[in-house]
C-alpha cells in the first residue's frame, strides 16, 4: 500500500528481538529485495547481527537503493559483550561468571532475590569478545559494497537497561514468552558507555576504497542526555575531516528542549537529528510539551517507526502514515520532513 501524505521513508526500524533465521529467509528477505521507499534498518545483537550481515552481503538486497542497513550493539544487549580475554581463564564457567558480576548490579536493593543472579546465569550465553566484533564491524564498513548504505546503529546508553530474567531479549533458549519478566540487574553504565564510546570510533576511522566516507549512528538514549552530551562533546572536539563528519541521530529522542537545543548549538562538527516515532514519542507523555520541542526540532525531524519489519509486513507504510499526520497536526509540513530526509541521507535519489 502507498501512503495518501508525499512523505514515505523510515528512518529506523528493526528486526523483531524474537525474529528467526527461517522467518527472516521467508518473510524479510523478499521485502528488503522488493522495497520501493526508503528504510533504514539497525543491528541490536548477536541474533539479528547473523542477518543484518547476510542482508549486507546479500547483493539481490543491498544493491536495492531504498535499503540502508546498520553495525551496532543496543544498550539493552551491551552485556552480553566482554573486554576480558577468555585466555586468561582456565574454566569457561568461571570466565562466563567473572565477567556477568562485573557487568551487572542490582537494580532495587530492596529488592534482592537471593538466587536470581544464578537463575539468569544459567540462561546467559558464554561473553562474547567485544574487540573481536569491533574489528568485524570495522570490516564490513570498510570492505562493504555501497558503504554510503551501510552505517551504525542502534549504539547508546539506558538508565534503566534492566535485563529480563531470561538474560535478554529475545533469548531462544528461554522456556517462557517475553522472557519472564524484568530482573533486578541492570547492565552498568561504564560498561554501556565503553561499548559506545567503541562503536562511535568506528565512524571517525572508516575509510573505504581509500576514500573517506561520513557515517550516520544512530543513537538509543534514555535517562542519560546529560551523560551522552558530554561524550559527543569530546568527539566533537576532535579534529574531524570535512569528508568524515558523521551525521548523528537522537533515535525516539525523549530528551528536553534545553538538551536539543545544546546538541544542535554546541556540537559544531557533528551533524544532530532527531528521530521521532509514534510509539515513544506521538502517543505518549505531555503533548504540550512535545510542541514545544517540535517547534525547536521541527527541521530536524526523520520519521521513525522504531518497530520489527517483520511484524510490519505489508502494514508497514500505514505506519508512517499515521506518524506524518500526527506531526502535520503538530504543525511539521509533510515538505520539510522530505527535505529533512533528503539532507540527512544526502542522496535525492533515495526518494
Amino acid at each position: 500500500m502507498i501512503v495518501d501524505t508525499k512523505v514515505c521513508y523510515d528512518s529506523h526500524c528493526h528486526l523483531s528481538p524474537d525474529i528467526t533465521l527461517d522467518k527472516f529467509q521467508e518473510y524479510v528477505k523478499p521485502i528488503l529485495e522488493s522495497q520501493t521507499w526508503p528504510i533504514n534498518i539497525m543491528m541490536t545483537n548477536h541474533i539479528d547481527e547473523k542477518m543484518i550481515i547476510d542482508a549486507i552481503s546479500n547483493m539481490g538486497i543491498i544493491s536495492n537503493r531504498q535499503i540502508m542497513l546498520n553495525v551496532g550493539i543496543h544498550p539493552w544487549f551491551t552485556h552480553l559483550y566482554t573486554f576480558f580475554n577468555i585466555n586468561d581463564f582456565k574454566d569457561l564457567q568461571d570466565f562466563k561468571k567473572f565477567h556477568y558480576m562485573n557487568v551487572l548490579e542490582i537494580y532495587s536493593k530492596s529488592n534482592i532475590k537471593t538466587d536470581e543472579f544464578n537463575e539468569i546465569l544459567e540462561y546467559l550465553p558464554i561473553p562474547i569478545s567485544i574487540y573481536e566484533i569491533i574489528n568485524k564491524f570495522k570490516e564490513i564498513l570498510i570492505n562493504c559494497k555501497f558503504p554510503e548504505r551501510i552505517n551504525i546503529g542502534e549504539i547508546g546508553l539506558d538508565k534503566l537497561a534492566r535485563i529480563p530474567k531470561s538474560g535478554f531479549l529475545g533469548n531462544p533458549n528461554f522456556p517462557l514468552i517475553n522472557g519472564g519478566g524484568l530482573s533486578n540487574y541492570k547492565i552498568k553504565m561504564d560498561h554501556q558507555v565503553e561499548i559506545f564510546k567503541l562503536q562511535f570510533e568506528l565512524a571517525l576511522n572508516t575509510v573505504n576504497n581509500n576514500i573517506p566516507l561520513p557515517k550516520k549512528i544512530s543513537i538509543h538514549c534514555v535517562g542519560c542526555h546529560g551523560l551522552i552530551f558530554e561524550i559527543l562533546k569530546k568527539f566533537d572536539s576532535l579534529k574531524i575531516k570535512k569528508d568524515q563528519i558523521p551525521a548523528i541521530v537522537m533515535h525516539s529522542y525523549s530528551g528536553s528542549v534545553d538538551n536539543a537545543k545544546m546538541l544542535m548549538k554546541k556540537l559544531k562538527n557533528l551533524h544532530v537529528w532527531f528521530g521521532i516515532s509514534d510509539v515513544i514519542n506521538l502517543s505518549k507523555g505531555n503533548q504540550e510539551k512535545f510542541q514545544q520541542l517540535i517547534n525547536v526540532i521541527h527541521d530536524k525531524i526523520l520519521v521513525e517507526t522504531d518497530l520489527g519489519i517483520d511484524r510490519m509486513l505489508e502494514n508497514h507504510s500505514d505506519y508512517i502514515e499515521e506518524i506524518v499526520k500526527k506531526l502535520i497536526d503538530l504543525g511539521v509540513d509533510e515538505v520539510t520532513l522530505l527535505d529533512n530526509w533528503r539532507s540527512f541521507t544526502q542522496f535525492e535519489t533515495y526518494v
